[in-house]
């Protein structure tokens, strides 16, 4: 080959290269564009039970701590939730029934997400299933009933 055909090809590889190099700028730009926003609505906001504690005449009961279950799906998936409770502070009795049934108020709480698939519970969305929780725990309440639930931690792990 003579040098004029190579000077040729190098040539047009630099400008497909160039090319190449620039519609992936290009498409990594447009990426980031439109994606910064629809990803911001994907995830949950973070419920502070210290919002809660320093909010006029309700508590929280957070000795639950982080619990761990799987979902129906096969294979299982895991799932790890912090919960805690809003209720009145005037109710001293509800909390000491708090404390007595922390046991059965988190079996309630796994039992929910054992029964459920990661679809199930994407479909239902959280506030469904925080009222539907609610309602099973304060059927289990006779001292007075819970305000709402709420989970600093809700997270799927794959």
């Amino acid at each position: 080959m003579d040098s004029k055909n190579i000077n040729k090809i190098n040539r047009f590889l630099i400008i497909l290269l160039s090319l190449i190099f620039l519609c992936i700028i290009l498409v990594s730009l447009f990426y980031f564009l439109t994606s910064s926003s629809n990803n911001q609505n994907k995830y949950r906001k973070i419920d502070n039970p210290t919002e809660i504690k320093n909010s006029v005449g309700y508590s929280v009961f957070s000795d639950f701590g982080r619990l761990r279950t799987f979902t129906l799906d096969n294979p299982q998936i895991p799932i790890v939730i912090n919960p805690f409770l809003s209720y009145k502070t005037e109710n001293t009795f509800l909390y000491e029934e708090l404390c007595q049934k922390q046991r059965k108020i988190k079996s309630i709480i796994l039992q929910y997400f054992n029964q459920k698939t990661k679809e199930q519970l994407f479909l239902m969305g959280e506030n469904q299933i925080k009222e539907e929780i609610l309602n099973q725990i304060n059927a289990e309440l006779s001292m007075g009933s819970i305000q709402a639930l709420y989970f600093e931690e809700y997270i799927f792990l794959e």
